[in-house]
């Protein structure tokens, strides 16, 4: 196998790695637009998160008002799902769109009045349709007497305080992965302990040009809607997102993920996506980001670190490895480079080819490294 450097010299070893064909590669997939499908798998968790509140809430107001447990229950649950549905395909589908063309309290006001109409709506529907199906009361009597009934008004409150509480969790949601979470409360990672994990690192090309050119806000505006993009791949594919590094994002799997390519197929749908919103780019900064990037496995340290801030970090020269392999691309040409581990796991997917591009001395690394780069067909990565 050659060796290629990163002082100019040609590339070395064009033939393929061990395990690894240059001809196009296995790449199989259902055909479902994964950001779609994660984002109604996501639409379901919230219709079951209604269906679980919906009922308590329903046993609550049941109690003050005296009546039987099944019924409350009952009209809880269909509550809780009505309202879990509008939740759910607004912050899914709804604001992931509007949220760059309206500011902050703009979406913020919106969101509360949706949210309101839709658990009164919700409330109205039940209340009434209930008598209905139950008692044989007309639609028109039973819309009478819970809008003129003391019911109405309490609901009401009811609608405007689980907004009001919401909201704001709808905004935390994001601040840091559940897993996380919950690594945090029971100990996990509170003494360091090593894991064998894959690592994507993908950071804006020409970054210092394109920041020359939009100014310090601009560019700012530009990191934070190239972030937004990105994250809808990291999402389906589900990978968890390490930080946030200057211009570039560094995204962890396990490494169950290697032998579906995961990180691999993140990064070519990160690509995509951003060419299916080139048309914003261009209006908005007057140019398309593109990203450069490098996927490497092996083990780190994971360790929470901090006490006025407290982080879950990962220690380890697999992910400087990573870092230096993606400060390669540029210098060898390619917008992605994969280290050999990670280079045989794509060897089944169709419409991929892998290639090698030698030993590469990276920078601050005694041993060069065999590396190679993944090109994506014209098929939809899925």
């Amino acid at each position: 196998m050659g060796r290629a450097t990163l002082s100019g010299t040609a590339l070395g070893g064009e033939h393929a790695p061990r395990g690894v064909h240059t001809s196009s590669i296995p790449w199989g997939g259902s055909g479902l637009n994964r950001i779609v499908a994660r984002r109604l798998r996501s639409t379901l968790t919230y219709l079951v998160i209604g269906a679980v509140i919906g009922p308590l809430v329903g046993m609550f107001t049941g109690a003050l008002d005296g009546l039987p447990l099944l019924g409350p229950v009952v009209r809880g649950v269909s509550v809780g799902l009505m309202i879990g549905a509008v939740v759910g395909l607004g912050e899914e589908f709804f604001v992931p769109i509007t949220s760059r063309r309206l500011r902050f309290a703009q979406l913020n006001i919106l969101r509360f009045g949706v949210y309101v109409l839709a658990i009164q709506g919700a409330l109205i529907v039940v209340n009434v349709l209930s008598p209905f199906l139950t008692e044989g009361q007309s639609i028109a009597a039973a819309t009478l007497d819970y809008t003129g009934g003391p019911y109405l008004w309490r609901d009401a409150a009811l609608a405007v305080l689980a907004t009001l509480v919401l909201i704001p969790a709808l905004q935390l949601r994001r601040l840091h992965h559940p897993s996380e979470l919950w690594k945090l409360v029971t100990g996990r990672y509170h003494y360091p302990k090593e894991e064998d994990l894959v690592f994507l690192w993908a950071d804006l090309a020409e970054s210092t040009p394109i920041a020359e050119k939009l100014g310090h806000v601009g560019y700012s505006h530009l990191l934070r809607d190239l972030y937004a993009d990105l994250s809808e791949p990291i999402l389906a594919w589900r990978g968890r997102v390490y930080q946030h590094l200057g211009d570039g994002v560094i995204v962890t799997w396990t490494t169950r993920s290697l032998p579906d390519a995961a990180a691999v197929r993140c990064f070519f749908d990160m690509v995509r996506h951003l060419e299916s919103h080139a048309e914003h780019y261009r209006a908005e900064y007057g140019l398309v980001p593109k990203i450069r990037g490098a996927v490497h496995t092996g083990p780190v340290v994971l360790t929470w670190v901090g006490e006025a801030k407290k982080e879950l970090a990962y220690h380890g020269d697999t992910l400087n490895a990573a870092a230096r392999m993606q400060a390669a691309c540029k210098p060898l040409g390619v917008s992605l480079l994969v280290s050999e581990r990670v280079a045989r796991g794509v060897e089944r997917l169709a419409g991929m080819t892998a290639r090698s591009v030698g030993e590469v001395e990276l920078r601050g690394k005694e041993a060069p490294l065999p590396l190679f780069t993944v090109e994506a067909g014209t098929g939809h990565v899925a």
